[in-house]
């Protein structure tokens, strides 16, 4: 019986074929690896490699490149190794002062005429003056040279009214001596007339 049954199953198990290969056991029992074959990868999609992108000019690039300069041309008789002088700009002189006019030179002088004879301008000292006392402004003319000196042609013009007034003007304009005329003044005169006003008070 148990013959028997052997027999059968050894016949089944020749009806199914070669018995397949036993799984590889690792030390650790509870795991099993099994022989399989790795699959080929698929093959990577074919990418289209980046076009290059045209730089744009630059402000520096697009700038023309500058006109050359041309070398500065030397006399053949100057050496190029001398030191040509320098010529600096001069400095603005200061305006002369201003001369002054024929009018205020002259009327200057006219003053020191006055002064001269307002110094020497004194009443008459004789008896009929103080007895009298007269008053009055005299007024008298006189001819003076370029180079000054005393007067000529001592004349009165306008009387005071007192012949002891007139007479102490004339002595005093007469007995003066005056300064030469400045160079300013009345250009073209080699003499000149002049008028004074002496005034006496009592």
């Amino acid at each position: 019986m148990a013959l028997a049954f052997t027999a059968a199953a050894l016949f089944a198990l020749h009806a199914r074929g070669p018995t397949p290969a036993p799984a590889v056991q690792m030390h650790d029992p509870g795991v099993m690896i099994s022989l399989l074959e790795e699959a080929p990868a698929p093959p990577a999609p074919h990418v289209e490699p980046p076009k290059p992108v045209p730089h744009a000019p630059t402000a520096a690039a697009r700038r023309p490149a500058p006109a050359p300069v041309a070398a500065p041309t030397i006399p053949a008789d100057v050496s190029p190794e001398a030191d040509a002088p320098v010529m600096l700009p001069a400095e603005a002189a200061a305006p002369p002062p201003a001369a002054p006019s024929h009018a205020s030179v002259e009327a200057a002088y006219a003053a020191a005429l006055r002064q001269n004879v307002d110094a020497r301008t004194e009443v008459p000292n004789t008896a009929e003056y103080r007895l009298l006392k007269p008053s009055g402004s005299p007024q008298v003319c006189f001819t003076l040279d370029r180079g000054g000196g005393n007067p000529s042609n001592v004349a009165v013009t306008h009387r005071s009214g007192s012949t002891i007034l007139d007479t102490q003007a004339l002595r005093i304009v007469a007995a003066g001596h005056y300064p030469p005329f400045p160079e300013a003044a009345f250009p073209g005169e080699q003499r000149h007339i002049f008028v004074i006003t002496i005034e006496f008070r009592s």
